[in-house]
């Protein structure tokens, strides 16, 4: 276990028991871009943005943000719209591929 950190659900602390609950290595990485993006105020760019370059826009400066972080390797993340959302992948240096579903 290389990194670990308190879980987060629903923008709170999610407890095992009494205690706060535990996430380690890939799933730290994929909490620390999931907060990255929330902070970043991009997600809301896209709600009801029905200009297609405008989107693009968007969609490419979040590939950009997740693709700053160290851990994961440049040029691997896509943002693949999907009819709740989007669904964003991409590739760990340490810990393989992630995927996770962005709901906007």
């Amino acid at each position: 276990m290389k990194y670990s950190d308190i879980k987060l659900f629903e923008d709170d602390l999610a407890l095992d028991g009494v205690q706060a609950a535990m996430v380690t290595d890939r799933n730290v990485i994929l909490q620390d871009i999931v907060t990255a993006l929330r902070v970043s105020g991009l997600l809301p760019l896209l709600v009801g943005e029905r200009d297609t370059e405008s989107r693009r826009v968007t969609e490419n400066r979040i590939i950009d943000l997740v693709e700053e972080d160290t851990r994961v390797i440049p040029g691997s993340v896509a943002l693949t719209v999907e009819t709740s959302g989007y669904l964003l992948t991409g590739k760990t240096f340490e810990f393989g591929n992630f995927s996770e579903e962005i709901y906007i």
